[in-house]
């Protein structure tokens, strides 16, 4: 399979990325039958913040006139550590509404 580097993939269609997103490899693309939405999947180096995810979403919505956008990213298991888990709760609870408001308040750690 085809991987891209996601500003390169990009640069014909005057989309904003942001910095810490421009260096994500895109490897795979889902769209639904309608053309309504469109999933990318980005392969990480380093952790992206939910700001920047969310930015990016809105700019690629824009830039593409569909309803939905999702940017799936992947990252290597060995940048995982409880600083990032706000980070996941914003990400499912934006995806996934049962989650909001089951993790608040939650005791997180990381038993080995």
């Amino acid at each position: 399979m085809n991987e891209f580097n996601i500003l390169e993939f990009l640069k014909e269609f005057n989309i904003e990325i942001p910095e810490n997103i421009s260096k994500g490899i895109l490897f795979k693309i889902t769209y639904s039958g309608d053309m309504r939405s469109i999933s990318f999947y980005l392969k990480f180096s380093e952790l992206i913040d939910f700001e920047s995810t969310l930015a990016f979403e809105k700019n690629l919505r824009a830039g593409f006139a569909v309803e939905r956008i999702n940017v799936l990213c992947f990252y290597p298991p060995e940048l995982f550590s409880l600083d990032y888990f706000e980070t996941l709760k914003n990400k499912l609870k934006r995806k996934i509404s049962a989650v909001n408001g089951f993790l608040d308040g939650c005791d997180v750690r990381i038993e080995e």
